[in-house]
């Protein structure tokens, strides 16, 4: 019996230790650069605000992922947007990221109506997010966020 006990004990070990890491990379599945993009990420929205004619206030959260090769510095979020809505309007926070980091990023946002509706649908294309900053080389860069749904979140 005490050999069983232990077999028994170190499968279990196993299977936790899978399971955790197939959790913690459930989230990201389907979050790759697979465009070539540099930056990765999945959002969700909240429509619950205000709502005035042709716009709402909506509020953004993005879980974004630096997949460049290096790290960015002094880097900002903007969400590209359509009129009546201002046009560029930018997460409120800077930030510093490792290549592989990853950064949760909030925000409230003026967007035309149409959008916000859009982006609810999981098949429609999200919002256009850019990462502005400076890479390892100095260099000021603008890159496109390749998004998709935040993973088991109602939108």
């Amino acid at each position: 019996m005490p050999i069983a006990w232990s077999w028994f004990r170190a499968l279990s070990a196993v299977v936790s230790v899978s399971a955790a890491a197939l959790l913690a990379a459930a989230p990201w599945r389907d979050a790759r650069a697979d465009n070539g993009r540099d930056f990765a990420g999945d959002y969700r929205i909240d429509l619950r605000l205000a709502e005035t004619i042709g716009t709402s206030r909506v509020s953004m959260t993005v879980r974004l992922r630096n997949v460049s090769g290096g790290a960015i510095s002094n880097a900002v979020l903007e969400l590209d947007s359509a009129p009546p809505a201002p046009r560029a309007q930018s997460f409120p926070t800077s930030f510093s990221l490792a290549n592989h980091g990853l950064v949760t990023l909030t925000a409230v946002f003026t967007v035309p109506t149409t959008d916000a509706l859009r982006w609810r649908e999981a098949k429609a294309p999200g919002p256009a997010l850019y990462v502005t900053g400076t890479n390892a080389d100095g260099a000021v860069v603008r890159r496109n966020v390749e998004l998709i749904p935040w993973v088991g979140v109602a939108r």
